[in-house]
C-alpha cells in the first residue's frame, strides 16, 4: 500500500469515527500532524470529499460530516416514503392505534 492510500484510509477511518459519534472533525492543523502529511495535500483531500457531499467545510466553524455519510453510517435513508402517501380519511385515527 502506497503513501497516499494510507492517508485515504487513515481519513476515511477519522471521518467515519465524527460521523458515528456525531462531531466535527479534529482541526486541519491536528489532521496535518496525525496523518503526517503538509496542508495543502491535507486541503485537496479536504475539497475532493467536499465536492462529492461527503464533507462540509464552513470557514471558522470547521469540517463537519456531510449529510449522505451521516445517514450511511446509522442507517438511515434521507427517501420519503413512497406507499401510503394519502392524507387519513376523516374521522379516521391517525397514527392508528
Amino acid at each position: 500500500m502506497d503513501s497516499q492510500d494510507t492517508v485515504v484510509n487513515r481519513l476515511s477511518a477519522v471521518i467515519l469515527a465524527a460521523a458515528k459519534e456525531h462531531r466535527q472533525l479534529p482541526t486541519e492543523r491536528e489532521l496535518c500532524q496525525s496523518l503526517g502529511i503538509s496542508r495543502t495535500a491535507l486541503r485537496e483531500h479536504l475539497q475532493a470529499l467536499e465536492v462529492v457531499g461527503l464533507l462540509r467545510r464552513d470557514q471558522g466553524r470547521g469540517t463537519s460530516v456531510g449529510a449522505d455519510i451521516n445517514c450511511a453510517v446509522i442507517g438511515y435513508t434521507a427517501q420519503p416514503p413512497t406507499a401510503n402517501l394519502a392524507p387519513p380519511a376523516p374521522g379516521s385515527q391517525f397514527p392508528p392505534r
